[in-house]
């Protein structure tokens, strides 16, 4: 992974560990599970999105300089996502779209969509 994810990671390996929780009691709390947790302090997997990013700096009681800093990390982590989306104006239609809809719903389209495009890659 890129240093920007070994960063993230760590910081939020940090945060975590200042208000006492273990992986396991993160992952209840943000409702993921524990490996998820691991693997993000580990650097084994891109930081999450946004919106859990910012579920975690609740949880971890950031001010909103740390939280402002963490998600810029996560950003950092992910220069494709961005270069995509910056490059394809369909990727910019969907986010705008997915963006319309409240947090739970985001969610379950995302799920949905991710769902989608696994399958239609796995059938070739």
């Amino acid at each position: 992974m890129a240093p920007a994810s070994d960063e993230f990671g760590k910081l939020f390996r940090k945060y975590r560990k200042r208000v006492g929780l273990t992986q396991r009691q993160l992952a209840q709390k943000l409702k993921l599970d524990y490996t998820y947790i691991s693997k993000i302090e580990s650097a084994t997997v891109p930081p999450p999105p946004r919106d859990r990013v910012e579920s975690a700096a609740r949880v971890f009681r950031l001010t909103r300089d740390e939280t402002d800093g963490l998600i810029q990390l996560a950003a950092e982590a992910q220069p494709d996502v961005r270069s995509w989306v910056l490059r394809d104006p369909r990727a910019q239609t969907l986010y705008r779209s997915i963006r319309k809809h409240p947090s739970a719903d985001r969610q379950a389209l995302l799920d949905d969509l991710i769902r989608q495009v696994e399958k239609r890659r796995k059938n070739g």
